[in-house]
């Protein structure tokens, strides 16, 4: 009975294993697919905003070099946000590691007992 208990406990660990190690790869997966769209977006952006500066003053839709450099100043200040939001993930797994410490905190017998009937 305790080696199929043993085979069952084994089994459903290397599942677990095999789920954590693909949620792993996935998050890696997102991560640089994001790094690389805001870098995507980014480029994007100075290419059309440097089009517009060098365009010539003439034309309807150019940009002057301080209206340039306010809206660059802009995205700058734009980067502490995302910055945050790359490091979701790091902070769910130290929450999630802090939970688990105290729920097993929680779920621990206490070694001192309480005599039967004391008030």
């Amino acid at each position: 009975m305790e080696d199929f208990e043993h085979q069952q406990f084994k089994i459903h660990l290397d599942r677990f294993r095999d789920n954590l190690s693909q949620v792993t790869r996935l998050e890696r997966w997102s991560l640089w697919v994001g790094k690389a769209l805001v870098t995507i977006c980014i480029a994007i952006v100075l290419l059309l905003v440097g089009l517009k500066i060098i365009q010539s003053s003439d034309i309807p839709g150019s940009l002057s070099l301080s209206s340039a450099l306010f809206l660059m100043a802009t995205f700058y200040c734009m980067l502490h946000p995302l910055d945050m939001l790359w490091n979701v993930t790091k902070e769910r797994n130290e929450a999630s590691l802090a939970a688990d410490k105290i729920y097993r905190y929680l779920d621990r017998i206490p070694e001192v007992s309480q005599a039967v009937g004391a008030k």
